[in-house]
């Protein structure tokens, strides 16, 4: 299933006017001597009912995090680092009912230290519980369709370091190391074969494993045609250099990489919604 164009846009809307975040049990970790976790200093949470399909999460380096229009399960997603689609068990209204909100913690935090506050805002105003745990579920392995590669997946020549980008050495005119997934289409420069299944499996929304034996950088291109595009004339004027008659995500794979997707089950880490409930006025 294709990410729908509505889903794939971003707007900025600024939100003001907090409210106080009670910190909860910092005292308690000191006087224990344990490191207190990071909380936001404030944070106001607000329905959202205006039906838009937009939803963005901004979260700058100035310890201010802006979330328009966002589920509970987007703020999971974010907190846990970890695809919608492993989060299970949430009741119906995580999915369905949407909140701005916006909160400031302390400046420079760190990634890690964001999606912590975030964790303990999850807590503080949703009583949101969490486990994790282990599901059979269904997924798609991506796999060889033939002996040999297809014509857009070639060996990367392009040197780059363990994050990804080029070596310091490389002349500055070298193409850097990147992966760019667009609506019906996919670059990849100097990628492994996981950055791929990383990009498949946000595209689909399903868990992928890499069942395809190829090692090293790859540098690939694989333009599909999204479902979208197929079924909606007016999504087709949207994006008019998609083909609306071009080939869906798992021919193209095929025809353009020698790879395909198929379906199978397996053991995933997934994140159980023990308990979760709509927040109270601020």
């Amino acid at each position: 299933m294709s990410l729908r164009p509505l889903e794939r846009r971003v707007s900025v809307i600024a939100t003001l006017g907090l409210v106080f975040l009670a910190v909860g049990n910092q005292a308690a970790q000191a006087a224990e001597g344990r490191q207190p976790e990071r909380a936001f200093e404030v944070a106001s949470v607000v329905p959202n009912r205006s039906g838009s399909a937009q939803m963005v999460i901004r979260t700058p380096r100035s310890g201010l995090v802006s979330a328009t229009n966002v589920t509970v399960a987007t703020l999971l997603r974010y907190a846990y680092d970890i695809p919608e689609f492993r989060i299970v068990d949430a009741p119906a209204w995580v999915v369905t009912e949407h909140f701005d909100v916006t909160a400031r913690g302390h400046a420079n935090a760190t990634v890690s230290e964001t999606r912590q506050m975030v964790r303990g805002l999850l807590a503080e105003r949703f009583s949101v519980v969490v486990r994790t745990a282990q599901r059979e579920i269904s997924m798609d392995a991506l796999t060889r369709a033939g002996t040999s590669t297809g014509p857009q997946l070639r060996p990367s020549s392009v040197e780059c370091s363990a994050e990804g980008a080029p070596l310091p050495s490389m002349p500055s005119a070298s193409p850097h190391c990147t992966l760019r997934v667009a609506f019906g289409r996919i670059n990849g420069t100097g990628q492994h074969i996981a950055d791929l299944v990383g990009a498949l499996s946000r595209l689909t929304r399903r868990h992928v494993v890499d069942e395809t034996a190829l090692a090293g950088r790859y540098d690939f291109v694989l333009a599909y045609t999204p479902d979208a595009v197929t079924l909606d004339p007016a999504t087709r004027s949207e994006f008019p250099a998609i083909d609306p008659d071009g080939p869906a995500l798992n021919t193209a794979l095929q025809e353009q990489l020698g790879l395909r997707l198929r379906t199978t089950r397996g053991p995933v880490d997934v994140l159980v919604v023990e308990r979760a409930l709509p927040p109270g006025p601020n």
